[in-house]
């Protein structure tokens, strides 16, 4: 969330990584003040599991540029000011080990309030979906997205 004012608004939803570690979207960060929400639900009301954190820094990665979406670069790191506390509510990614790829085809969640369907308006419950992971091979197919895949 930003401070807009005196008040919070939901920008950019992140992953959790580590206790104190959010990774987020580079275009979701600006010269702001920002706060993590962990254990969100229901944008419009104020749950009892929700956890605030403040911010102690933000690492863009060095060459993402706002103006060149299809360059890629487009992470950047949240260190909290204090670790949060791991429940059933809040917990770290299930991420691959370095160096593995997840194969083409294998299921994985996607969670966000982003907008319902094309055009629609934004979720305010926070919405998943099951998904077949892309491959890079089929990712970057001049049908797909080509060149604007870039590896990470």
């Amino acid at each position: 969330q930003y401070l807009s004012g005196s008040t919070y608004r939901h920008t950019c939803g992140g992953t959790l990584l580590a206790p104190n570690w959010i990774m987020t979207a580079g275009h979701c960060i600006s010269p702001r003040t920002y706060r993590v929400v962990l254990g969100e639900y229901d944008l419009t009301t104020e749950e009892s599991f929700e956890q605030i954190r403040s911010v102690e820094k933000i690492v863009v990665h060095p060459n993402w540029n706002d103006n060149c979406l299809s360059c890629g670069n487009d992470v950047a790191m949240i260190k909290l000011s204090s670790p949060v506390t791991l429940n059933d509510k809040v917990q770290p990614a299930c991420m691959p080990q370095s160096g593995d790829i997840v194969p083409h085809d294998d299921p994985c969640y996607i969670t966000g309030w982003g907008r319902i369907y094309s055009g629609g308006p934004i979720a305010s419950k926070l919405q998943q979906a099951l998904l077949p992971v892309v491959g890079n091979s089929f990712c970057t197919r001049s049908d797909w997205w080509g060149n604007s895949v870039k590896q990470t």
